[in-house]
C-alpha cells in the first residue's frame, strides 16, 4: 500500500483545485476501495478512534468525494 500513498500523494501535490477520488482512481489505476484505505491513513479525520495523519483534505460535494493536499501534506511531499 506504500506505493499506493505514494502515487497519491504525489498526483495530488500539482493540482491547483481540489481533484475527485474517481478521476484519481482512474489516473492512478486503482480500485476506489484502495483509495478509501489510503485515505483513512493520510486524511483528516478519525477513523475508529485513530487519527489519519491530517495530508489530505477530503469534502463530499453532492456526489463526488473531492480530495487535495493539506499544507503539511504539500511539506511532506516536498520533502521527499
Amino acid at each position: 500500500m506504500l506505493a499506493q500513498i505514494e502515487a497519491l500523494m504525489l498526483a495530488l501535490r500539482p493540482e491547483a483545485q481540489p481533484v475527485s477520488a474517481q478521476k484519481l482512481c482512474k489516473r492512478l489505476q486503482i480500485r476506489m476501495s484502495t483509495l478509501l484505505r489510503c485515505l483513512a491513513y493520510l486524511g483528516e479525520q478519525d477513523m475508529a478512534g485513530q487519527a489519519g495523519l491530517g495530508w489530505v483534505h477530503s469534502e463530499q460535494q453532492g456526489e463526488r468525494l473531492l480530495l487535495s493536499l493539506t499544507a503539511l501534506g504539500h511539506a511532506t511531499c516536498a520533502s521527499w
